[in-house]
């Protein structure tokens, strides 16, 4: 069991350091939308797609894998999240 568990736990951080890549590279995409002047309801739409992808993932993480999974995969978003703002600060 704890051989299983050894291995399948870093799975699911690095699922949720892809995840949250996804989530923060369509932010920083919307972002320059609204920077360029493109419709406010184009980036309001993208946001509302973006929270309900990853609260959709999120979900189904906790009902078929349970909590630690869960905690695995939301703290994986969390380090995606300090990458992009260490990328964005460079440049």
């Amino acid at each position: 069991m704890t051989a299983t568990l050894t291995f399948v736990l870093p799975l699911w951080l690095a699922a949720g350091v892809l995840v949250g890549g996804l989530y923060w590279l369509t932010l920083h995409w919307s972002v320059a939308k609204l920077a360029a002047g493109r419709s406010i309801a184009v980036v309001i739409a993208m946001q509302l797609v973006r929270f309900g992808a990853i609260g959709a993932a999120f979900a189904f993480v906790a009902i078929h894998w349970g909590a630690l999974a869960l905690l695995l995969s939301a703290g994986g978003v969390v380090i995606a999240r300090a990458i992009a703002l260490r990328l964005a600060a460079r440049g």
